[in-house]
């Protein structure tokens, strides 16, 4: 199946008093329904990961400025043994121009980093390190530490922690078993803030470590108001978005994952959320196919993108301000017979 894109189309005209000025400057059309979508540090590349249940995991790299698609993860690097993306993150511990990377975790437990080296005339040029068996389970979840140095995977085995050395190779630093208590079980969306981990254990609780001296020291265990299905944490690292299993989300500061608030309704289904830096508001997607942007501050709509115009949903999303220019990328989670998948950036 040819999972390229098939066309790009031109922005329409959009009233810009309700969408915040934002407008649509790449529409990539899908062919199946999109998992997640990622922007690269520096917003030069975004990554799309699908939703198809028969080929869970195909994860694809386009330019952000000319479409262009550089790499398929599926046929590139894993032809013979591909068992699917489960988790991926960019990595970029120095600014443009040096070079970026992608982690790629798989199902079943194995990790790899692919460092993208720029265009070439016969295509992109990625160099691939050795897969690393880093977990014998599935990966429950994945970040990065905010100097994009340091990686965390989190299995029902251990959790790991993981630097980059001179070469993009991954080298563990850190190792630690579980200690769950009685029906803990593990969330997605562990985060840092700072030398900080937040691991979401369910199903009101959060735990922390301390990774400052390259191990992982338990602090405490912060308890949650609510049943939490998966965690959003800021840019900056001071706010922390926690989605409802049901429904709904709220919002906490961090790091002590205090001044708790709900900013989402039990009515509102959410899969991921995005934030809008230097401001204090947030963006996800509806089940009637717009994207919001919503005041943490007041709760009201600020603006709405219209992704799709009948009952498809666009719940994959990722936000990222560079010099100023905040671009959106948002991605069809459920497609319908006449709203069909696909990705749209969105610029101011």
């Amino acid at each position: 199946m040819d999972r390229r894109v098939r066309t790009s189309a031109s922005p329409a005209a959009q009233n810009t008093s309700s969408t915040l000025g934002f407008r649509t400057s790449r529409i990539l059309p899908q062919n199946a329904d999109v998992g997640s979508v990622s922007l690269s540090p520096d917003g030069r590349l975004f990554a799309i990961c699908d939703n198809d249940q028969d080929s869970e995991g195909f994860l694809d790299v386009y330019s952000l400025d000319t479409g262009r698609h550089l790499l398929d993860v599926s046929t590139t690097l894993r032809p013979l043994d591909f068992a699917g993306v489960q988790h991926y993150c960019w990595a970029q511990p120095y600014v443009h121009p040096f070079n970026i990377a992608l982690v790629c975790v798989y199902h079943g437990g194995e990790i790899q980093s692919v460092e993208y080296r720029g265009d070439r005339s016969d295509g992109a040029w990625w160099t691939a390190a050795d897969p690393i068996q880093a977990h014998s389970t599935d990966v429950a979840s994945m970040c990065i530490d905010r100097t994009n140095n340091y990686v965390c995977t989190v299995a029902e085995d251990a959790m790991r922690l993981w630097q980059f050395d001179d070469n993009w190779t991954l080298k563990l630093v850190a190792m630690e078993k579980h200690d769950f208590d009685r029906n803990g079980r593990l969330l997605e969306g562990a985060f840092f803030c700072g030398s900080l981990l937040y691991l979401p254990i369910g199903p009101r609780l959060i735990r922390c470590w301390e990774t400052r001296e390259r191990v992982f020291d338990h602090r405490r265990d912060i308890s949650i108001l609510y049943d939490i299905a998966g965690t959003f944490v800021s840019p900056d690292e001071k706010w922390m978005i926690a989605l409802h299993p049901g429904g709904g989300g709220h919002l906490c500061s961090t790091p002590d994952l205090e001044d708790c608030k709900i900013v989402l309704g039990q009515s509102e289904e959410v899969r991921s959320v995005g934030f809008l830096e230097g401001s204090r508001a947030f963006i996800f997607g509806d089940t009637s196919g717009f994207i919001r942007i919503r005041s943490w501050e007041t709760s009201q709509t600020l603006g709405s993108l219209p992704h799709h115009t009948r009952n498809a949903v666009a719940g994959s999303l990722d936000c990222r301000t560079i010099d100023g220019i905040t671009i959106i990328a948002s991605g069809t989670s459920r497609s319908t017979f006449f709203d069909e998948a696909t990705v749209k950036i969105w610029t101011n």
